[in-house]
């Protein structure tokens, strides 16, 4: 049973070891962009608007989903 184990982990590392896999030849002509390709696009940065009361005042602060950072202080909604 034990050589049973260790041949069967030998196996195993060998097909690992020595398996081979083949990549798809990718032809050059299909990937050429087109003239409007090559242009650089910009972006609309997203944001989101999160809103909070405190002591009955709402107050709203914005978001930047894009940075990862906020863009303006609490404003409260008077």
């Amino acid at each position: 049973m034990k050589t049973a184990r260790i041949l069967l982990i030998a196996l195993l590392i060998c097909l690992t070891l020595f398996s081979t896999v083949s990549a798809a030849t990718i032809d050059a002509a299909a990937y050429t962009p087109d003239a409007g390709e090559t242009e650089i696009q910009p972006r609309v940065e997203e944001t989101k608007w999160y809103y909070k009361t405190v002591d009955g005042i709402m107050y709203m602060r914005l978001w930047s989903i894009t940075y990862g950072k906020w863009l303006t202080d609490w404003i409260p909604l008077v």
